[in-house]
């Protein structure tokens, strides 16, 4: 992301909050590459929902399928977990 001229500075600084104020607390732990649907279900969405509006955890979950698209697409991970995920 960092690289994305079109890419407010607002922006940035928004998702780097989400990144490292709710999805690595909740999903850090794990490696990348052993992140399952379960996973991102139980201990990301399910916690977030009880604590946020649907609107705001949908965002939330925006950004990690966005992060994990590109890993997959960079070959950091051999399959993406939230490629079928619909939220």
């Amino acid at each position: 992301m960092e690289s994305n001229k079109d890419i407010s500075s607002e922006r940035k600084s928004a998702v780097k909050s989400v990144v490292f104020n709710h999805l690595l607390p909740a999903l850090g732990e794990l490696p990348l590459t052993h992140i399952r649907k379960h996973h991102i279900k139980d201990l990301l969405v399910w916690p977030l929902r009880e604590r946020y509006e649907l609107r705001t955890v949908k965002g939330y979950f925006a950004i990690l399928k966005a992060a994990f698209n590109q890993a997959y697409r960079e070959e950091h991970i051999a399959s993406n977990p939230v490629a079928a995920m619909v939220f």
